[in-house]
């Protein structure tokens, strides 16, 4: 008997301590932030395109609580696909894998905030076609002078090429 009061008397302590869920402390935004995209990095200010081979790419980001976020894939000025998010937790994150069509992909996050700030973040994406995925993935290298000008260094003390292979 002794027993069951003592759990009883847990599950109600143990309620009373969860309470409310607070949102996550080291998220800060600007006075006038709302929503960021953090994956693929972005900088909003300059003007570049993304380039990548995937068909699939994860767009990662943060937000305000309770914002709602819609990203749309345009292409061509015509819609591709749309992703419906909903409304951003306690956690303060969201993610979503988004399908890519070839070449120009136009990613249009939208968002509504509780406060009814409305507000639209475009990133441009390009997926490279198929058949250049192929020829590269096919290209082989048996002589630094197959490669192209840009992967080769010379020094100007030996004379030695320096072949960059990656990053």
């Amino acid at each position: 008997m002794k027993l069951n009061q003592y759990i009883f008397t847990l599950i109600i302590f143990g309620a009373v301590l969860v309470g409310k869920v607070d949102t996550y402390a080291s998220i800060d935004f600007t006075h006038d932030e709302y929503v960021r995209i953090t994956h693929p990095v972005t900088d909003y200010d300059e003007d570049y395109i993304l380039t990548t081979f995937e068909e699939h790419i994860n767009i990662m980001g943060e937000a305000k609580v309770g914002t709602n976020i819609t990203i749309s894939v345009v292409q061509e000025q015509v819609l591709y696909k749309e992703y419906i998010l909903g409304e951003v937790g306690a956690t303060q994150t969201f993610n979503q894998l988004i399908e890519l069509g070839e070449k120009d992909n136009q990613i249009v996050l939208e968002y509504t905030t509780i406060e009814k700030e409305i507000g639209v973040i475009v990133v441009d994406i390009y997926r490279q076609p198929e058949e250049h995925k192929l020829k590269i993935k096919n290209y082989i290298v048996s002589t630094p002078s197959d490669l192209p000008d840009n992967l080769v260094e010379k020094t100007t003390d030996t004379g030695i090429q320096i072949i960059m292979i990656g990053k």
